[in-house]
């Protein structure tokens, strides 16, 4: 907890001779400490000073923020200049806060020594201060037309005025919301001064209004004719057709253009048949087709096909306690470190006929080096067999030649004999790569 001791509290006159007995600033001291007694550390302080009007709680009449230099905990800061507002002609208080903390309790009083602060302002009655004059001290009828400045702009909403029989005259403009009594005095009223949309229909007498009255652009709504026309004259269109008997014979060739067909108008595709030439067709929608045909290098979004190998034969396999046998391997040329290559190998093993149950462990290689796949089977012997396949997407990074290997080995010592031979009983062992770019 931080405490300060007051040194010195000066209120200092300002230099105004109309106002030279008004304290204009306060220069306060003191000694600011630890809660055990000894000077804070020196340095700069934020402190925030604030006047109340009460010794506690309340509302800061002035607050002024300084960062005060303390050395052996001594510091003087001046504060103001006071606002008006501030009269002196009660008890004020300081707050004082170091640093953002809780303000320090309790507030150091002010006090007016030595001058009363009341006759003070008693004083100042010499000039009356800007905005002192209310009007309860203006005496009633006491203002003229001298009082009132030329540019005052009184507000409309303030003068409430009974010219009785009196005429009224200004060189600027009237305005109003309404405008009652004879206007037959008015002059240059013309169209310009009705403003749009004003005339209702009540306001124009039936049977004025002509052809020449109607705009040639008008577009009047035929919801808005009653009645039936019976002939149009000067039309120059021919003989008209009834509604809904307008047939291809009646338009002539090439005489539809994009504008006359309405945009939701949902022509079925059966409808049309395109010869589109060597125009673009552009659509945000779906190509549906049973078969698209052409160039497709331009595609986008989806794996390309660059090449396909397999090799399929028959194999058997005998492997010792922990040996390794090679079971089947194929090569492809990758066109690209970016490519990658889906390796499919499908088969149907048994054991040997001595072997009945075994349990082996079947590896995919790269390069005979790299194990990526591995997976672990159980055969049983005739007349069992055991379908095997194992499917992956390698990404070998090489723009050369790849090799791919399937292996086989023996879980533990037990020794495995596994036939992967075509005939009427198995189907062999298929591999396939595929070289897929991106």
């Amino acid at each position: 907890m931080k405490r300060i001791i007051p040194l010195m509290l000066l209120l200092i006159i300002g230099s105004n001779p109309v106002n030279a007995q008004i304290p204009q600033y306060i220069t306060f001291q003191g000694v600011l400490t630890e809660a055990d007694g000894n000077p804070k550390p020196d340095g700069n302080y934020s402190i925030d000073f604030k006047i109340y009007d009460q010794p506690s709680g309340g509302t800061s009449k002035y607050s002024q923020n300084e960062s005060v230099s303390i050395r052996r905990g001594v510091f003087s800061v001046k504060l103001g200049p006071l606002p008006a507002t501030l009269r002196f002609d009660v008890p004020y208080y300081l707050g004082i806060t170091v640093s953002g903390g809780i303000e320090m309790s309790p507030r150091i009083a002010l006090n007016s020594t030595p001058y009363s602060l009341s006759s003070v302002r008693a004083d100042t009655a010499k000039t009356t201060l800007d905005g002192g004059i209310t009007s309860a001290k203006i005496a009633s009828g006491s203002i003229s037309d001298g009082h009132v400045a030329s540019g005052a702009a009184i507000a409309g909403t303030k003068i409430t005025p009974n010219f009785g029989s009196q005429n009224i005259t200004t060189s600027g403009s009237v305005t109003a919301t309404s405008f009652s009594g004879d206007g037959s005095a008015l002059t240059n009223v013309g169209a310009g001064s009705i403003p749009d949309g004003s005339i209702t229909s009540t306001k124009i007498l039936d049977g004025t209004i002509t052809n020449a009255d109607i705009n040639a652009t008008a577009g009047i709504a035929t919801s808005k004719i009653s009645g039936t026309v019976t002939s149009i004259s000067g039309h120059g269109l021919g003989s008209l057709a009834t509604k809904n008997t307008v047939d291809s014979s009646t338009i002539t060739d090439g005489s539809i253009t994009n504008a006359d067909i309405r945009a939701n108008a949902g022509i079925s595709g059966t409808k049309i048949n395109p010869d589109f030439g060597s125009q673009n067709v552009a659509t945000t929608g779906n190509v549906t087709a049973n078969s698209i045909q052409g160039d497709g290098g331009n595609l986008t979004g989806f794996m390309k096909i660059r090449q396909i190998v397999q090799d399929g034969h028959s194999s058997q396999v005998s492997c010792n306690s922990e040996e390794t046998k090679s079971v089947i391997s194929l090569s492809l040329n990758v066109g690209s470190t970016t490519n990658h290559v889906l390796i499919q190998i499908s088969s149907e093993i048994r054991a040997d006929a001595g072997s009945n149950i075994r349990t082996g462990i079947i590896r995919l290689k790269r390069n005979g080096a790299t194990t990526i796949k591995a997976q672990e089977i159980t055969t049983y012997a005739v007349p069992f067999k055991t379908p095997f396949s194992m499917s992956y997407v390698d990404s070998p990074n090489s723009s050369s030649l790849v090799t791919y290997e399937l292996e086989v080995s023996t879980v533990g010592s037990s020794p495995l004999v596994l036939n992967f031979n075509s005939g009427s009983f198995l189907n062999g062992i298929t591999m396939t790569l595929m070289e897929i770019a991106p």
